[in-house]
């Protein structure tokens, strides 16, 4: 038994190989530290290229069709109850406040505020909205279809009259979009993090393609 203990008492006092412990632990803490600075660069990398895709979206969603199709003919005063040029800022008549997103294969609206039965939300361009998404996937094609929304609403700007129909602001907005943790996620399986909202708005322009 004495033997057993002067044993025990002599490996608690060996101190050999403590200096190769000590590193391969601080070793195991700097890799993950600097593959976690690696995966952060890379997440800002994705934010930038999600921001300049919808920097380029809002600028061909301007200068498009409308999603919302009735919105080509919308007259804020139906061209009977005004003189032709009168600003649509003193009309009752207001452009609706919708929300057209995708399932991935077919765009949807849906009405949010100043609902009218002149302005049907089921009639939509699917054309249009590919049009919007596949210019946000040239700078990141991983954006899809069903993470992004774009929204009309009324700023009181257009005239009675107007050829071109309405003149809304227009809002591109991400939903749902995770970042892309490479090394992190492999290694520890992280949840999935989306992206905070990200959105850009622009006044409408000349609303019709080609």
């Amino acid at each position: 038994m004495m033997n057993l203990f002067n044993s025990l008492s002599r490996f608690g006092k060996n101190t050999c190989g403590t200096v190769a412990l000590e590193f391969s632990l601080v070793m195991l803490i700097c890799i993950a530290l600097t593959l976690g600075a690696l995966d952060g660069a890379f997440a800002y990398f994705q934010w930038i290229k999600t921001e300049k895709g919808l920097q380029e979206g809002i600028r061909t969603a301007v200068v498009s069709d409308y999603i919302l199709t009735d919105l080509a003919s919308f007259d804020c005063f139906n061209a009977s109850s005004a003189d032709y040029g009168q600003s649509c800022a003193g009309s009752s008549v207001k452009i609706p406040t919708a929300n057209c997103t995708s399932d991935g294969s077919a765009v949807s609206c849906t009405c949010v505020a100043s609902c009218s039965a002149a302005i049907s939300m089921g009639n939509v361009s699917q054309t249009a909205f590919d049009a919007i998404v596949t210019r946000i996937q040239v700078y990141n094609p991983d954006l899809t279809a069903n993470n992004l929304t774009i929204s009309y609403a009324d700023v009181g700007l257009g005239f009675a009259g107007r050829p071109n129909g309405a003149v809304p602001a227009v809002t591109l907005s991400i939903r749902n979009f995770p970042y892309d943790f490479y090394v992190l996620n492999n290694l520890f399986q992280l949840p999935q993090i989306n992206m905070p909202a990200m959105n850009t708005t622009l006044t409408g322009e000349d609303q019709a393609s080609g």
